[in-house]
C-alpha cells in the first residue's frame, strides 16, 4: 500500500491501483468539460528576451503567476480555461508563436486525486 502526502506531515494509505483510478478520473473530468482545465507551462526562452517574453505573457487572458524559474526551463505560467480547447489555443496559437521562446513543457492540474 503507498501513501498519499496531504500536507507535511499527514499521508494517507492508498492502493497504487486506487491512486491511478482517481487520476485517470480526473484527467476525464477534464476532457469532457466537468472542470475547468487548469496548467502550468514552462517555456524556454533564448538569451536577452527573458523581460519581453515574462511581459508578453502576463497581458495574455488565461495566464497567472507568470514568473521566471532557475533550472532547466527559464520561465513557468499558471494558467486555466475554461476549456481543453481553449487551453489548446493558448499553447498551439499564442505561447509556441511568442519570438524567443524556444521549447514549451504543458503540465495539466488533475483534481484532487486523494
Amino acid at each position: 500500500m503507498q501513501h498519499c502526502r496531504i500536507s507535511e506531515s499527514k499521508s494517507l494509505p492508498i492502493s497504487f491501483e486506487n491512486f491511478c483510478e482517481r487520476l485517470i478520473n480526473s484527467t476525464n473530468n477534464i476532457m469532457n468539460g466537468a472542470r475547468m482545465p487548469e496548467a502550468y507551462v514552462l517555456a524556454k526562452i533564448e538569451i536577452g528576451k527573458d523581460r519581453q517574453i515574462l511581459d508578453t505573457i502576463k497581458k495574455l487572458a488565461g495566464a497567472s503567476e507568470v514568473t521566471f524559474t532557475y533550472g532547466a526551463y527559464d520561465l513557468h505560467a499558471r494558467v486555466k480555461f475554461d476549456t481543453m480547447e481553449e487551453l489548446d489555443e493558448f499553447i498551439f496559437d499564442k505561447i509556441r508563436k511568442i519570438s524567443g521562446i524556444k521549447e514549451t513543457m504543458t503540465l495539466v492540474v488533475p483534481d484532487k486525486v486523494i
